[in-house]
């Protein structure tokens, strides 16, 4: 998974993508029909400027339009009173703007890199243009383009793979019915890379499509590690860690078991609480400004009344290096607390996905890992967030610790490990697996959570 393996088959795959392409305007993975993304994003864009309404705003701002559609989200972008009328007026610039305008960013929202209005200007160009998404940025990463998470590089990135696009592929949708400009088409190429599912990939594996793919098996964790991943020797691990957990083993520092000595059970204490006590007190989903400071407290410094140990979130995220990272986002949200409401809402949102929950929340915080004076891996953010989620959702969610978690892959699974930095998919891909583990752990005792999951990864790194 380390490398791209769309990287070492680009060429016969791209060869495949214009038969794809030739053979209709719709078929597995790419849509160039009327309601491919690009064209209905003009449509819907024009709506809201005909009728300017959050109905017609909603119909413009979601997946079917924009890939970053959640940087930022409709329901943030709605929320100011005056919210209709000021992107009306926006848009209305935007729409006869002759160029990007740096300065609409500000206008725009100020809490974090605004890909969605990258993203609309350039779907505004109908495809004449290249259109910078985090689809498109995530596959030239993958590519070997370096594009960082600047909207010109990742433009000039686009422009550059054009170049071997043109001298492969041309323009694969010229004379059809269904013709799209070349940067359009582009897009669609990007799309299928990135967002085509198990499935359709699966039953791809042969005929006139498969060198296109085939490579996506292994372009990525998501599309097929999973479902092809087998554990080996963990049930060995399982049995120890049910024996110590059940035996008191991870109470103290005397007591040898399976691992060594670990304390752990500070774990389940503040699992406990927080069922008990955070998730009755305030609605996760829904928190307001005012929540923050004392959901924050509620969190780091539990009532001494409850068994449960301070700061847990810090705990989890590790070494000081790490902390030092959730001490800058605690500081973020004390300081800008109707920006933190808004982004932990919606990562305690399940009804969201994972990914885009993610991507969201790296994009509030990431300037945090970036500052000159402070630069860390922004891996460090995804330790955060999924700190943070596995508590409130301890069936579903596991806190990702990039070494045990690539080790532990590494030496107990048919994976060859796994990716490090902030990388959504993969994690949306890791907790899955993880589920399985649960459920092979849930076999043998009849209590269990990805607590127990963690602390077998943790350990077993040790031993």
């Amino acid at each position: 998974m380390a490398d791209s393996t769309l990287h070492h088959s680009l060429e016969p795959a791209l060869n495949t993508w214009q038969k794809l392409v030739a053979d209709g305007p719709t078929g597995p993975g790419i849509n160039f029909s009327n309601s491919n993304r690009t064209r209905l994003c003009r449509r819907q864009f024009q709506a809201f400027l005909d009728d300017p309404s959050a109905e017609n705003f909603q119909q413009l701002w979601n997946a079917e339009t924009l890939a970053g559609y959640w940087a930022p989200n409709a329901a943030s972008l709605l929320r100011p009173d005056d919210a209709v009328a000021s992107l009306h007026t926006l848009f209305s610039e935007i729409d006869t703007a002759d160029d990007f305008n740096p300065a609409w960013e500000g206008r725009f929202w100020d809490g974090g890199t605004p890909w969605g209005l990258y993203e609309l200007y350039g779907r505004l160009q109908d495809g004449h243009e290249a259109i910078p998404s985090v689809e498109a940025k995530s596959v030239l990463q993958d590519l070997g383009y370096d594009v960082g998470n600047d909207r010109d590089a990742v433009t000039t990135g686009i422009q550059r793979f054009a170049d071997t696009y043109n001298s492969q592929v041309g323009h694969a949708s010229q004379g059809t019915s269904y013709e799209l400009p070349v940067y359009a088409e582009i897009d669609e190429f990007f799309r299928l890379v990135e967002t085509t599912d198990r499935d359709t990939i699966n039953a791809q594996l042969t005929g006139p499509y498969a060198p296109l793919f085939r490579p996506l098996i292994g372009h990525r964790i998501h599309t097929g590690a999973t479902e092809s991943l087998r554990w080996t020797g963990v049930d060995s691990l399982i049995e120890d860690h049910i024996e110590a957990r059940d035996s008191g083993a991870y109470d103290d520092l005397e007591t040898s078991h399976w691992g060594g000595t670990h304390i752990e059970s500070w774990k389940w204490q503040f699992k406990d609480y927080f069922e008990t006590v955070v998730t009755e007190s305030f609605d996760l989903t829904a928190l307001t400004a005012d929540d923050v400071p004392a959901f924050l407290d509620a969190i780091e410094e539990p009532p001494e009344e409850f068994d449960a140990v301070s700061n847990v979130p810090a705990k989890m995220m590790g070494g000081q290096f790490h902390r030092l990272t959730w001490n800058d986002i605690v500081a973020h949200c004390r300081e800008n607390p109707e920006e933190a409401a808004r982004v932990l809402s919606d990562l305690y949102n399940e009804e969201l996905s994972i990914v885009d929950r993610l991507h969201e929340f790296y994009e509030v915080f990431r300037h945090l890992t970036t500052r000159e004076e402070n630069d860390r891996s922004p891996g460090s953010l995804l330790r955060a967030a999924t700190a943070l989620l596995m508590y409130a959702y301890p069936q579903k969610h596991i806190t990702f610790q990039y070494q045990r978690m690539d080790h532990f892959f590494q030496q107990y699974s048919t994976s060859d490990g796994l990716d490090s930095g902030f990388d959504a998919r993969q994690y949306h891909e890791v907790s899955l697996a993880c589920r399985e583990l649960l459920d092979r752990i849930e076999t043998r005792t009849g209590s269990t959570s990805m607590i127990d999951v963690q602390t077998l990864i943790y350990i077993a790194d040790d031993t």
